[in-house]
């Protein structure tokens, strides 16, 4: 379920403001009418939308959760977990596959490659129930045991499209590299003859 009331608590907390601000008023001018537990109602509301915020995980939270838990994956090098959030019907340049993209990934993760990942930004562009968008720039610091060492430091902006089955977790669906430092995004998937001694 999407759950957006509950994404962040600050809208609860300005309509609980808001309720509070005008129980007030009413108690103001009907004072002897007024039952002093009515006050109780802003604070209730806030209560219970900072509650909803930490108990409930919105499909937004699911998105960034999984997108970060990729972006670490690739730090730990740790091919697998990459590829077990993968989806079954992941297409990338409408010509890999899930078999022909964990083969990529396994090999480019073979080798000493990234030593650390930073999350620079995080934006979910969309969240529904069976799909999701997320554009990231990522910082890498590049294992100086690399074939990549000479460059110590890169950044990279991606997007990941997700799909996700019933009561299922998100699964990248397709995968494109935006940008690579200022200048157009690089295809890391190219097919191509995997070489061991690279």
């Amino acid at each position: 379920m999407g759950h957006y009331l509950f994404e962040d608590a600050t809208i609860g907390i300005i309509l609980a403001v808001a309720v509070e601000i005008f129980l007030l008023i009413s108690w103001l001018f009907m004072r002897k009418k007024f039952n002093k537990l009515v006050l109780l109602m802003g604070p209730g509301i806030i209560c219970l939308f900072v509650l909803m915020d930490v108990l409930v995980k919105t499909n937004r939270e699911h998105l960034e959760e999984t997108t970060r838990k990729i972006v670490k994956a690739a730090q730990e090098e740790n091919a697998d977990a990459i590829i077990s959030l993968l989806s079954d019907n992941l297409l990338i340049n409408n010509r890999l596959d899930k078999p022909a993209t964990a083969d990529i990934i396994r090999w480019h993760l073979a080798r000493p490659l990234i030593a650390k990942n930073y999350i620079k930004e995080l934006l979910v562009k969309s969240a529904h129930d069976k799909s999701g968008q997320v554009e990231f720039e990522v910082i890498t610091n590049i294992d100086p045991k690399s074939s990549y060492g000479i460059i110590p430091i890169v950044s990279s902006r991606w997007l990941f499209v997700y799909v996700r089955d019933p009561d299922g977790p998100y699964r990248v669906s397709n995968m494109v590299m935006l940008k690579l430092a200022d200048q157009a995004g690089i295809d890391v998937f190219k097919k191509q003859k995997l070489n061991p001694d690279f």
